[in-house]
């Protein structure tokens, strides 16, 4: 396959991202994420708004709604889980169903620097205001963006905030 993938076209490979042991306790399986909206006005301040955090269940290594994962929002100045998880069909886990931690109260690690970070990038960025960023912090306590969504989808947000 890997053969077949370098005969085929261009290829970016990356390194796997090892998550630190806060965010595994989470669900070790899946590379557990940030997202970390921001909004950037015509002077240049940006704003974070709804953040949540993204959990995997299961036997899945991704942390995304459409595999299964869960969402929790983030109290944006103190980076606590401010809600319990809950899932895109809806369902409300107040524990994770796979390692019993309670969401709700769980503190996200290096959260200053995920929201700084999160800032620094969307400032580099002058033609897109609105972008989700996707931040892992790894076994080294690194806070890295994993990937920029400039079309980012409400559905995280809206699902944790019940506001729409």
């Amino acid at each position: 396959m890997f053969k077949y993938i370098l005969e085929d076209g261009d290829v970016i490979l990356e390194e796997q991202i090892v998550q630190n042991e806060i965010t595994a306790s989470l669900h070790p399986e899946s590379l557990n994420t940030l997202r970390i909206v921001t909004y950037r006005d015509e002077n240049n301040n940006v704003y974070i708004h709804l953040p949540f955090i993204k959990i995997g269940q299961g036997s899945s290594f991704v942390d995304n709604g459409g595999a299964g994962g869960m969402f929790a929002r983030i109290d944006e100045k103190t980076g606590v889980l401010i809600t319990d998880g809950k899932d895109e069909n809806n369902i409300v886990y107040k524990y994770h169903p796979d390692t019993d931690i309670e969401i709700k109260g769980f503190k996200v690690p290096k959260w200053d620097e995920a929201v700084g970070l999160a800032k620094e990038a969307a400032l580099a960025f002058d033609k897109t205001r609105y972008i989700g960023w996707d931040i892992a912090i790894n076994n080294k306590d690194e806070v890295l963006i994993v990937e920029g969504n400039g079309k980012t989808q409400f559905l995280g947000q809206q699902m944790t905030d019940e506001i729409g």
